[in-house]
Protein backbone atom coordinates (compact mmCIF):
# COMPACT_ATOMS: atom_id res chain seq x y z
CA UNK A 1 0.00 0.00 0.00
CA UNK A 2 1.64 3.51 -1.07
CA UNK A 3 1.17 6.42 1.61
CA UNK A 4 -0.34 9.28 1.02
CA UNK A 5 -0.21 12.70 2.59
CA UNK A 6 -3.03 14.38 4.07
CA UNK A 7 -2.45 17.28 2.22
CA UNK A 8 -1.08 17.82 -1.45
CA UNK A 9 1.55 20.76 -1.68
CA UNK A 10 -1.20 23.27 -2.88
CA UNK A 11 -3.56 22.43 -0.25
CA UNK A 12 -0.45 23.08 1.90
CA UNK A 13 0.67 26.67 0.60
CA UNK A 14 -2.60 27.30 1.53
CA UNK A 15 -2.09 26.58 4.80
CA UNK A 16 1.21 28.25 5.02
CA UNK A 17 -0.20 31.51 3.97
CA UNK A 18 -2.82 31.97 7.09
CA UNK A 19 0.06 29.76 9.52
CA UNK A 20 2.89 30.06 10.67
CA UNK A 21 5.71 27.47 9.26
CA UNK A 22 7.24 24.79 12.11
CA UNK A 23 10.66 23.54 10.70
CA UNK A 24 10.71 19.95 10.86
CA UNK A 25 13.28 19.83 13.73
CA UNK A 26 10.93 21.56 16.25
CA UNK A 27 8.07 19.14 15.44
CA UNK A 28 9.10 17.03 18.09
CA UNK A 29 8.72 20.30 20.22
CA UNK A 30 4.91 20.56 19.60
CA UNK A 31 4.08 17.55 20.33
CA UNK A 32 5.15 16.79 24.14
CA UNK A 33 4.59 12.97 23.72
CA UNK A 34 6.76 12.39 20.89
CA UNK A 35 10.59 13.95 21.57
CA UNK A 36 12.34 11.50 19.10
CA UNK A 37 13.22 13.32 15.84
CA UNK A 38 13.46 10.33 14.14
CA UNK A 39 10.05 9.82 14.52
CA UNK A 40 8.97 13.01 12.74
CA UNK A 41 11.56 12.15 9.75
CA UNK A 42 9.73 8.46 9.73
CA UNK A 43 6.28 10.37 9.28
CA UNK A 44 7.46 12.42 6.13
CA UNK A 45 9.51 9.56 4.46
CA UNK A 46 7.74 6.28 5.51
CA UNK A 47 4.29 7.86 7.01
CA UNK A 48 2.00 5.77 9.45
CA UNK A 49 -1.23 3.77 8.55
CA UNK A 50 -0.50 4.81 4.40
CA UNK A 51 -1.00 8.33 5.51
CA UNK A 52 2.70 10.84 5.65
CA UNK A 53 2.69 13.55 7.32
CA UNK A 54 3.09 17.18 4.48
CA UNK A 55 6.24 19.15 4.29
CA UNK A 56 7.32 21.97 1.83
CA UNK A 57 10.58 22.45 0.93
CA UNK A 58 11.43 26.33 1.04
CA UNK A 59 15.20 27.32 0.94
CA UNK A 60 16.48 23.99 1.49
CA UNK A 61 14.68 23.55 4.88
CA UNK A 62 11.70 20.92 5.39
CA UNK A 63 8.48 22.92 6.85
CA UNK A 64 5.16 21.86 8.13
CA UNK A 65 2.17 23.86 10.03
CA UNK A 66 0.59 22.77 13.22
CA UNK A 67 -2.73 21.81 10.82
CA UNK A 68 -0.68 19.83 8.75
CA UNK A 69 0.04 18.19 11.86
CA UNK A 70 -3.12 17.86 13.69
CA UNK A 71 -4.54 16.74 10.12
CA UNK A 72 -1.57 13.80 10.10
CA UNK A 73 -2.40 12.82 13.81
CA UNK A 74 -6.27 13.16 12.94
CA UNK A 75 -5.78 10.60 10.06
CA UNK A 76 -4.05 8.42 12.52
CA UNK A 77 -7.02 7.73 13.78
CA UNK A 78 -9.27 7.12 11.61
CA UNK A 79 -6.76 4.39 9.69
CA UNK A 80 -5.63 2.85 12.76
CA UNK A 81 -6.29 -1.08 12.64
CA UNK A 82 -9.04 -2.35 15.59
CA UNK A 83 -6.95 -4.55 17.94
CA UNK A 84 -7.45 -8.64 17.41
CA UNK A 85 -8.55 -10.10 20.01
CA UNK A 86 -9.23 -14.16 19.56
CA UNK A 87 -12.85 -15.24 21.01
CA UNK A 88 -11.45 -17.15 23.36
CA UNK A 89 -9.33 -14.21 25.08
CA UNK A 90 -13.36 -12.55 24.29
CA UNK A 91 -14.67 -15.77 26.24
CA UNK A 92 -12.04 -15.92 29.27
CA UNK A 93 -12.23 -11.92 29.69
CA UNK A 94 -16.25 -12.57 29.98
CA UNK A 95 -15.51 -14.98 32.62
CA UNK A 96 -13.18 -13.18 34.61
CA UNK A 97 -15.28 -10.23 35.01
CA UNK A 98 -18.00 -12.10 35.99
CA UNK A 99 -16.18 -14.15 38.70
CA UNK A 100 -14.99 -11.19 40.03
CA UNK A 101 -18.29 -10.18 40.21
CA UNK A 102 -19.52 -12.48 41.88
CA UNK A 103 -16.59 -12.66 43.97
CA UNK A 104 -16.93 -8.97 45.13
CA UNK A 105 -20.95 -9.24 44.85
CA UNK A 106 -21.02 -6.65 42.04
CA UNK A 107 -23.67 -6.92 39.78
CA UNK A 108 -22.62 -8.27 36.25
CA UNK A 109 -22.18 -6.37 33.25
CA UNK A 110 -24.67 -6.47 30.83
Amino acid sequence: MSSKQVFDHAELLEHVENETLVPINEVSNVLPTWKCPATVQRWIRVGVNGVKLATIKIGGRRYTTKTAIREFLHAQQKTAPEPARSESRKGMSKKMIADLSKKYGLPEPK
